[in-house]
């Protein structure tokens, strides 16, 4: 017997995601289980924008192209992604008193097409103004939302709005992800909130009418990540409440902006959750770096790596793994330049000693080498080195007489990073004697070489090619260009190259 349809909606999602559309349509046909799984495809879903347009006639074509949707969503079963653009045009705001009874006529006929739809919307936005923040929220709780996924709601208001508790009748059993911007969530439960996991909260303008607390655990019983951006919020730093995660402990992922630090999470709280992201780090929060680093105990799999090097921006974001908890802590440090990041004690404290000494596996970005590793004096446990490369070795190469020993290490990875047109970084065995004396293997005996590994690189016959002291053998993978003789010398047999 066929037992497919009592397989998790997960994993039918991941045989959908990978399946054509007349798989999609045989698997529809198996059963009435893998039919409704199907419905969750992007690709069935009928996309539909409602709300006013530039003028009354557009509006009006409008709602009846969003008539006819919802008429032919129901009646075939089909199913909806919304988005409600419930916004002021300039012809209402500068029209007569006929614009505005028309208005209120066509605001009343697309909610009441909005309320027969409910229950086959799978993906709903709302971006509402004040004046019609009323009628919103009635038509939200006037019917379940039996297969909705994704809610986003953003107000588009300097004032506070707050849910109602009977949102979507209490019911939306498949609701998953939850974006509220600027919207007042309290500290009660809500029970259409019940099953959300992903939810992205916007406090901009929310702390600055001091309203009570944010119970997130309370209000989204089940959540496991939890994004939470401060960065607009007209609150300060000394009077800015707390963020209530008493209870929030049950979380995946924690994400919020470096200015909430000190206001959100008390260390034996902090500890307890297992994955933690922290945005917008300055130069100067070295003690801030140095509380998040230190939540992760035991051997360590370490990232830094460049995110944006742009005109009066930069960034780098360290990742941090606990092997041994599983613990994860993301920090994304942010300067003016590179140059200043990199100097600063907030990079410091990412790359200090008693963190080093740990770090069992790095990866580190190219432009970030030769200052990572005048901070990184001493590897003695880390087994594996990859270094992503955005440009040639000649742009990054300058190490000084820095030596770091690594006595333990099996694996280098040289990866180039290929963004749209960019040129394949050039490498050749030069590049890799520069890198064996900087990580001191030809120190090593040679039975404690380290293999070198090349990843999308065009590789140069320039000097010597002679593999150096320091690595026992050379591989290529993924893609590496190279002449005739060193493809057939160094190629490994498990991937194609170019």
């Amino acid at each position: 017997m066929n037992q497919s349809h009592d397989l998790p909606l997960e994993l039918k999602l991941d045989v959908i995601l990978g399946a054509t559309r007349p798989d999609l349509l045989h698997l529809a046909q198996v059963s009435r289980a893998w039919r409704e799984a199907v419905q969750y495809d992007d690709r069935f879903y009928i996309r539909v924008v409602a709300g006013l347009a530039s003028s009354r006639a557009n509006s009006s074509l409008r709602l009846k192209s969003f008539q006819s949707a919802v008429a032919h969503a129901r009646r075939y079963h089909r199913t909806l992604g919304i988005r409600l653009e419930l916004v002021q045009k300039p012809w209402v705001i500068r029209g007569t008193s006929n614009d505005r009874k028309f208005v209120t006529s066509f605001l009343t006929d697309l909610l009441e097409t909005f309320s027969l739809a409910i229950d086959r919307i799978a993906v709903l936005d709302i971006y509402s103004v004040p004046e019609h923040w009323l009628l919103v929220t009635a038509a939200l709780a006037r019917f379940p939302a039996p297969i909705l996924r994704d809610f986003t709601l953003n107000p588009q208001s300097d004032e506070p709005n707050t849910l109602p508790p009977d949102l979507f009748r209490g019911s939306a059993p498949q609701l998953l992800r939850v974006d509220l911007r600027g919207v007042c969530i309290g500290h009660r439960a809500i029970p259409a909130f019940a099953q959300v996991q992903h939810v992205r909260i916007w406090l901009e303008k929310y702390f600055q009418w001091l309203l009570p607390k944010p119970d997130i655990a309370a209000v989204f019983l089940s959540a496991t990540s939890v994004y939470i951006d401060l960065s607009a919020s007209y609150g300060t730093f000394n009077t800015t409440p707390q963020l209530n995660l008493d209870r929030c402990l049950q979380l995946d992922i924690l994400d919020f902006d470096c200015q909430a630090v000190g206001v959100a999470l008390e260390p034996q709280r902090r500890k307890k959750l297992k994955h933690v992201r922290l945005r917008d780090v300055g130069t100067e929060n070295a003690d801030v770096v140095s509380m998040f680093t230190g939540d992760c105990n035991g051997e360590l799999l370490y990232r830094v790596l460049q995110v944006d090097d742009s005109y009066g921006r930069a960034e780098v974001c360290v990742a941090i793994h606990s092997l041994q908890t599983t613990r994860q802590r993301v920090l994304v440090l942010r300067s003016q330049s590179l140059r200043d990041l990199s100097t600063s004690r907030s990079f410091h404290a990412v790359t200090r000693l008693e963190v080093a000494t740990r770090i069992v596996e790095l990866h580190l970005s190219s432009k970030l080498f030769s200052v990572s590793l005048s901070c990184l004096a001493e590897l003695p446990l880390i087994q594996v080195l990859c270094i992503y490369m955005r440009s040639h070795w000649e742009e990054w190469k300058d190490s000084g007489d820095t030596i770091v020993a690594c006595p333990l290490l099996g694996e280098m990875h040289l990866r180039a990073v290929i963004d749209g047109d960019s040129d394949r970084p050039n490498l050749s065995f030069a590049v890799l004697t520069h890198i064996g004396v900087v990580l001191g293997q030809s120190m090593q005996p040679e039975g404690k070489w380290p293999s070198c590994i090349l990843h999308d690189v065009n590789w140069t016959s320039e000097g010597d090619n002679v593999l150096p002291a320091g690595f026992s053998s050379l591989t290529f993978q993924h893609g590496v260009v190279a002449p005739d003789e060193f493809k057939h010398r160094y190629c490994s047999q498990e991937w194609p190259i170019a």
